[in-house]
């Protein structure tokens, strides 16, 4: 999908479950002014989830022919700073710079390396096409590949009351946490549902409840 034709705003609504109980909801935007974009995801929590304070994760970076190229990356946790991320890439220099607890970790940059925060916004761009997708991902605190197999295709799945035509990704960690991302291939390939079971079974779910585009 050529970069002109992927929206220009973007706002996702998620309710956030745990083992199919409400916790949370989770708000996120997506802008692009000229070949500007910022992205941030909002999450706070219901409950004891509440306690720890909203999670909020930003990206801000160039959309270029391959799509986005972040630049600047930040996670907070409510008021825990050291829960906060920060990374700084540098795309002439090839390097990455992560901020973790006051140490600065630099690594080399891989062309297309996404961040905790537009890796998902980047399949606008470069929409799954092969049953193997690799994702280069900078978590805030290292740098990995993450291989996704298209487990299925044109599925039709019901949230909040609206349809959507859906594909779905399957990672599985080393340590046997899954992770599922169903994307609407009617909407700009964003993600309508990401369900993650960890090593010991406990399953957290995002559901989609409202979507808007601007092209």
């Amino acid at each position: 999908m050529p970069a002109l034709a992927a929206p220009k705003s973007v706002s996702l609504s998620y309710q956030l479950l745990r083992n199919d109980k409400v916790v949370g909801q989770i708000n996120e935007s997506y802008q692009q002014q000229g070949n500007q974009y910022k992205i941030q995801s909002v999450t706070e929590g219901i409950g004891l989830l509440a306690l720890a304070g909203k999670r909020v994760l930003s990206s801000q970076g160039v959309v270029t022919a391959d799509g986005l190229q972040p630049l600047h990356f930040e996670l907070h946790l409510g008021d825990n700073e050291r829960k906060t991320l920060i990374t700084d890439f540098d795309w002439g220099k090839a390097e990455v710079s992560m901020k973790v607890k006051g140490n600065t970790i630099t690594q080399p940059l891989a062309k297309g390396t996404q961040d905790l925060a537009s890796y998902a916004y980047q399949w606008m761009f470069a929409p799954p096409v092969s049953d193997t997708v690799a994702v280069a991902l900078s978590t805030g605190k290292k740098l990995r590949e993450y291989q996704f197999q298209v487990i299925e295709r044109d599925v039709i799945v019901v949230l909040a009351n609206q349809q959507y035509q859906t594909l779905t990704l399957s990672n599985t960690s080393e340590s046997g946490e899954e992770r599922l991302i169903s994307v609407s291939t009617q909407h700009a390939y964003l993600p309508v549902r990401v369900l993650i079971r960890d090593e010991n079974g406990t399953v957290t779910e995002q559901v989609l409840t409202n979507i808007r585009i601007e092209y």
